[in-house]
């Protein structure tokens, strides 16, 4: 415990057992905000997919006591910031008892490992003695509204935990011609035609997603799960993917939209989708040997911007200049892949 007076507020640090919380819980002693099914549900799967390692970094909850309760531990909190986080740890015990009943060997082994440990799990608070209602709604939206979200390039780089993330960092790094290509950091999206990045960060992680989902998708068919392919697998399907769509148009200047059409991302995603359509199934060499042999098939189709092909399909004439931007709706991205299909032989 850690009691200092700050801004004239008595605050202290404490930690509190699962139990204690539910039991608090279960007789009305936390007050606690308003929460979203999905964001706890988030949060629940990180707890039981990183206990066992102790990799779990959360940082501490926010609550107030009334004055003087700071003399001891508190027994009754109102939960100014991680009520998201508290619900996450609160249900891990109803977790805990469906895997107990599962037929699934696996959760059942998780359930019970979660058990042994889930008494000795410390959920930290900081808390803020005799806050007025005002003082309270005011730190709520301290924490919630002004505090900077982490930038994708930061959680790219750093969440080693994420293995899109992961495959998508090593790309980032290591493919010297995506580098001379152009890859836009600062923003989620590349605002054409005066930047001449290929595309940014995240329409890159986009692109690694569909590679990753594709692959998982058909071996989750196969009976040998030990086959699943590793992060070194992806990243040089990828980097095969890369090195064949810079064959079809000059690295430096694949991004310019002045004369590219491959600067526009929703054919440029379509082009990927074409690449590794439904090769999950197949082995890591005959994948590389796919996605080479349909890139390649691609080689006699003139990827000018200034081209009347690409108005066949859904879009807008945009800007001063009056280009053509394909539109990056499901019923596009289908017509564009449908009609790479064609041109590749596919």
């Amino acid at each position: 415990m850690i009691i200092e007076s700050v801004f004239n507020a008595k605050q202290a640090l404490f930690t509190y057992s699962i139990p204690e919380l539910l039991e608090m819980e279960n007789e009305g002693r936390l007050e606690t905000r308003t929460t979203r099914k999905e964001n706890v549900r988030k949060l629940r799967s990180y707890i039981t997919e990183n206990y066992a390692t102790g990799d779990i970094y959360l940082p501490p909850l926010v609550a107030s006591c009334q004055e003087g309760e700071l003399e001891g531990k508190p027994s009754r909190l109102v939960v100014i910031d991680g009520n998201h986080r508290l619900k996450a740890f609160l249900q891990l015990e109803t977790y805990i008892l469906k895997g107990m009943s599962s037929v699934n060997d696996v959760e059942y082994s998780e359930a019970i490992n979660l058990r042994q440990v889930l008494d000795k799990i410390e959920v930290p608070f900081q808390i803020f003695e005799g806050l007025s209602i005002e003082e309270v709604n005011q730190l709520y939206i301290d924490h919630n509204r002004k505090g900077k979200k982490v930038g994708l390039s930061k959680r790219i780089a750093y969440d080693s935990r994420d293995q899109i993330n992961v495959v998508t960092n090593s790309l980032l790094n290591a493919n010297g011609q995506l580098k001379e290509a152009g890859v836009e950091q600062e923003k989620n999206a590349v605002m054409r035609p005066a930047n001449k990045n290929l595309m940014s960060l995240a329409q890159l992680r986009r692109i690694v997603e569909l590679f990753i989902e594709e692959i998982e998708t058909g071996q989750k068919t196969k009976r040998d799960v030990d086959s699943i392919s590793k992060e070194e697998n992806y990243i040089e399907l990828v980097n095969s993917w890369l090195e064949e769509l810079f064959m079809l148009y000059p690295v430096k200047t694949i991004g310019n939209f002045h004369e590219s059409m491959l600067a526009n991302f929703p054919l440029l995603y379509a082009v990927a989708s074409y690449a590794v359509d439904s090769i999950g199934e197949l082995a890591f060499e005959d994948q590389i040997k796919t996605v080479q042999r349909r890139m390649r098939n691609l080689s006699a189709i003139n990827w000018e911007r200034d081209q009347d092909v690409w108005t066949r399909f859904e879009g807008d004439f945009k800007g001063r200049e009056a280009y053509f931007y394909l539109d990056p709706s499901n019923s596009n991205r289908r017509a564009l892949i449908d009609w790479l299909q064609q041109k590749g032989g596919e």
